[in-house]
């Protein structure tokens, strides 16, 4: 491969720094580009892909090892070396011959082998650098935020319209097969660039501050600011320098919570623009698009009502990983009863450094019951116990699904609730599995209730 083929796959804004062999020449490199971090999301094997569809040799490493086996067998088919189930003390081994490392927004800055990898200069990557950087700077809008990133993100994308990538399953580096051919031109305009809209989570806004990348796009937004994955940040400040770094790689910065501007030190930037969260996307359009026609979308596992039966309604906000995003749902239930809604939440799952009791003395007084959940489940129901909630903890997702629908159809119906504050990855893969297990759970109970009401049925038959 040469390196004028190099640059036309990925350009320099792509790396911390830029690819060369040991000689200094780029086409006689032939040591592998190193994809740390396969991942969960497939974003480490779309840009496994990508590179060998630019004939560079890729290795594979993760610790992680269960991965599906129809996964593997397609990157080994495709000309990958693997490598999984890699402890820390061999991944040094691992990464020094590269030519270049796609890191996974898994890995935190503070990593020794990633430290050791900046020291010694080895250009370093990820799969959204590498999206973004295929992109013209001025056709580029970032949405960033604690909560309501995804959803902002496909609605401006589905109403502009524009590629959407980022921080979600699908890699645009996988369109059409061969990276973003299909994007490159908007529709009807052979001459003009297709836009993105990225999705950027603090993780990958991070990643790109530390390896110093210059990417940069028309508009950033930040839909939300709150404490969060501070277990993988460190502290709040490095969380909020995250999303300032994103902020300011924009020519114009969109922010909704008003708070934001003080605590980022924005009040000075002249191209930070405090905009209501309830106008954000019709802001960003006028900017980019020259129109305001919204069309919002929803997306699966964000307050989703997945049946209503008995008089109880189950709803699915599985994506609500943050005690905010748990205020924020039963809000939108206070709105849609007129404050009369009998609400079962279920909560819980893996802290991300929140605090537990401020989050128990949240919901304790504004619903019915609570059925906590995952590893936090004990800690939560003797926190929301104290500040005098009624509260059970259950083993597992299908059991408070059981105990909340029997509350609600003992009284008078109401609203099983799943927004669990808290990540996912205790029990289950991801949220979406924890939203699928939660719907399996909601449709079991109404086939329950069928079968009781026929043997009701049947017994009374017998008794004529």
């Amino acid at each position: 491969m040469t390196a004028a083929a190099d640059a036309r796959a990925f350009p320099p804004s792509a790396f911390s720094r830029p690819l060369s062999s040991r000689d200094g020449d780029a086409s006689t490199d032939e040591r592998p580009v190193v994809v740390w971090g396969l991942g969960r999301h497939d974003g480490g094997a779309s840009a496994a892909r990508a590179w060998r569809r630019r004939d560079r040799s890729v290795h594979i490493v993760d610790a992680a090892s269960d991965f599906p086996e129809d996964l593997v067998a397609a990157l080994t088919a495709l000309g990958c070396t693997l490598d999984l189930g890699v402890a820390d003390d061999q991944l040094d081994d691992r990464l020094r011959q590269a030519a270049a490392v796609v890191v996974n927004p898994a890995i935190q800055p503070t990593h020794p082998s990633l430290q050791r990898l900046q020291a010694a200069g080895v250009p370093l990557t990820s799969e959204l650098a590498m999206t973004w950087s295929r992109y013209p700077s001025e056709t580029v809008v970032a949405v960033t935020g604690s909560n309501g990133k995804s959803t902002l993100a496909a609605t401006l994308a589905a109403s502009w319209p524009a590629a959407l990538g980022g921080n979600f399953e699908r890699s645009l580096l996988d369109l059409d097969g061969s990276l973003l051919d299909e994007c490159e031109t908007a529709p009807g305009d052979a001459d003009a660039p297709r836009p993105a809209v990225l999705e950027v989570s603090s993780f990958q806004a991070a990643h790109l501050a530390q390896f110093g990348s210059p990417l940069t796009c028309r508009v950033a937004v930040l839909t939300s600011l709150d404490n969060n994955h501070l277990d993988w940040h460190g502290d709040r400040p490095a969380y909020e320098a995250a999303k300032r770094s994103l902020l300011e790689r924009a020519s114009e910065a969109i922010v909704g919570p008003p708070e934001a501007l003080s605590r980022l030190n924005l009040l000075d930037d002249r191209r930070a623009r405090p905009t209501p969260p309830e106008r954000l996307a019709e802001t960003v359009l006028a900017l980019v698009a020259d129109h305001r026609d919204v069309q919002p979308v929803q997306l699966p596992h964000r307050f989703v009502s997945v049946l209503e039966a008995h008089g109880v309604r189950c709803v699915d906000d599985s994506a609500a990983t943050s005690p905010a995003a748990v205020a924020h749902a039963l809000d939108r239930l206070t709105k849609t009863s007129d404050g009369d809604a009998t609400v079962v939440l279920i909560l819980g799952g893996r802290n991300k450094g929140f605090d537990l009791d401020a989050l128990a003395r949240h919901v304790a007084p504004r619903v019915e019951a609570v059925a906590t959940i995952g590893e936090t489940a004990g800690e939560l129901a003797r926190l929301i116990a104290i500040h005098g909630g009624r509260v059970r903890s259950h083993r597992s997702l299908a059991k408070a699904v059981r105990w909340g629908w029997k509350l609600l159809g003992k009284d008078r119906g109401g609203t099983l609730l799943l927004a669990p504050g808290l990540a996912s990855t205790d029990d289950f893969a991801d949220y979406r599995a924890r939203g699928r297990a939660f719907a399996d759970a909601c449709r079991d109970e109404v086939a329950r209730e069928a079968k009781r009401a026929g043997r009701d049925q049947q017994a009374g038959s017998d008794s004529l």
